[in-house]
């Protein structure tokens, strides 16, 4: 009798893998990862729109319960993902002084992905309007 190494193989390549926290898939299509109680990371596909980023992190939040109010903060800019090891991942975080991060309070944002930096839950939600409703009337 003849043994098929193949299932073994793959069995073996699956167990090998990293687990990653379960994802949530956002309004716009973009995958949101749980890092702890108070970060997450977004990925999105290599060039998508900054804008999209804040936009699943408004409806992750948003679908968590948060109040409108809430302060979404940039933990990290781009980089790898620690908990998903996607490229381009942005992370967030609801609680600055927990994740080590300094509020970014200069007049002039260059950069929406400058590490502190910060909008309410319901100005990161508006990013999300081209997706709901992608026609003006």
């Amino acid at each position: 009798m003849k043994v098929s190494w193949l299932p073994i193989s793959v069995v073996a390549a699956l167990l090998s893998l990293p687990a990653a926290a379960a994802s949530y898939r956002a309004i716009n299509g973009v995958e949101v990862f749980p890092v702890n109680s108070h970060e997450f990371e977004v990925f999105s596909a290599r060039g998508a729109p900054k804008e999209q980023y804040w936009c699943a992190a408004a409806d992750f939040l948003r679908r968590q319960g948060q109040p409108w109010k809430t302060r979404v903060y940039v933990a990290q800019g781009y980089a790898r993902g620690k908990v998903s090891g996607a490229p381009s991942t942005v992370t967030f975080t609801i609680d600055p002084a927990a994740s080590g991060v300094t509020p970014y309070e200069e007049n002039l944002i260059t950069d929406l992905f400058t590490v502190g930096y910060s909008k309410s839950l319901t100005g990161s939600w508006k990013y999300c309007r081209k997706v709901i409703s992608p026609l003006r009337f």
